[in-house]
């Protein structure tokens, strides 16, 4: 028998930064993808020696990641904002139930004084020369009809009669 020689083998090429990047692409996934630009960076790295395969299917997993993790922050400071306008807008109303509540002690002040409920102009007179005014700076207004008087806030949208009033409780005498 004749020797024949046994092929060596060969080491096969190995690409470490696109093997590290696909590793941490899919690791990175599991965050949401908030740290998937780091493994994004490495399997680009990667994409600079062969073989490319994982550092391909890190980059693509990666993009993704970083993807999601930008939908995903959008939406969530989206969302804060909204809570943080709805917070705020409850906030000046219950400042101006309080600038309400100031007003119509005035007004039975006045009326104690004088005994008979004053008219919409003396009402409102009232008011402003008090300086009540809501937080949206509008003047409150006072109002009568049919023997009741109230007085209210326009609220943010700063016309009166509209869903967004404030007060309105109407009162007797």
């Amino acid at each position: 028998m004749t020797d024949q020689p046994h092929p060596v083998p060969q080491p096969s090429e190995t690409n470490t930064a696109g093997t590290t990047g696909f590793i941490l692409s899919l690791v990175f996934l599991c965050t949401g993808g908030f740290l998937s630009p780091i493994s994004l960076v490495v399997s680009f790295f990667g994409l600079r020696k062969e073989p490319r395969g994982l550092a391909t299917a890190g980059v693509l997993i990666s993009g993704f990641g970083t993807l999601a993790a930008v939908v995903i922050a959008v939406v969530l400071l989206s969302a804060g904002s909204e809570v943080a306008d709805f917070v705020e807008t409850q906030r000046r109303r219950e400042e101006a139930e309080v600038e309400i509540a100031a007003g119509t002690e005035l007004v039975r002040s006045w009326i104690d004084d004088h005994g008979y409920v004053p008219d919409e102009i003396e009402g409102n007179a009232i008011l402003r020369e008090a300086g009540l005014d809501d937080p949206w700076e509008s003047e409150l207004r006072f109002e009568l009809a049919g023997g009741q008087w109230s007085v209210s806030s326009a609220g943010p949208d700063g016309a009166f009669d509209t869903a967004d009033d404030v007060g309105g409780i109407w009162l007797s005498r």
